[in-house]
């Protein structure tokens, strides 16, 4: 029996962990010229759909997956366009502020206004997909075996990809894209 992956659960840890990114480089290159080639390349699109093998593995193995049944498809995470372009633009506005500050008190106080905007951008997204389970937190999952039995699951997503996702498609170190 294996389950149908929730897509959403990923593509929020994803927007969550590439606003991070992209906020920590705003600090980061706070020296650098805004119109330079580097800042341009960075805004141009801070939180894209869709990765790399690498991105994908790492986000496997930092917040686990669920099934669809768990976190269930929503309107914005089946049409992303909308919500990219809200959380791009408050991105862009968000690394600017960072910039500024860095610049004038310092990196460490920068880094913690960063911490209140992932704090926003994690309760806009809640708002548009839904509020996924933390890596650590259990849930129970209710489905049919092969024999119609219902039967339950309990764990976090952690584990539920350990237990029935990893054996199916490993996603250990020594692959490599090409």
């Amino acid at each position: 029996m294996f389950p149908h992956l929730s897509q959403s659960y990923l593509f929020f840890a994803d927007k969550l962990e590439k606003a991070n990114y992209y906020l920590e480089l705003s600090i980061e290159h706070a020296s650098e010229p805004l119109d330079s080639r580097l800042i341009s390349h960075l805004a141009t699109a801070p939180i894209n759909d869709g990765g790399q093998w690498d991105m994908a593995r790492n986000l496997l193995e930092r917040y686990g997956v669920v099934p669809q049944a768990v976190f269930p498809e929503s309107y914005s995470s089946s049409n992303s366009g909308g919500l990219n372009s809200i959380l791009t633009s408050r991105l862009r506005e968000m690394a600017l502020q960072l910039r500024d500050l860095t610049n004038g008190v310092g990196v460490m106080r920068a880094r913690a206004l960063k911490e209140e905007f992932i704090a926003e951008i994690w309760k806009a997204m809640s708002t548009a997909i839904g509020v996924p389970p933390r890596p650590d937190e259990k849930f129970v999952w209710d489905y049919k075996d092969k024999d119609g039995k219902v039967k339950s699951w309990e764990g976090t997503p952690r584990e539920f990809y350990k237990a029935f996702t990893s054996k199916q498609y490993p996603v250990s170190l020594d692959r490599v894209l090409i």
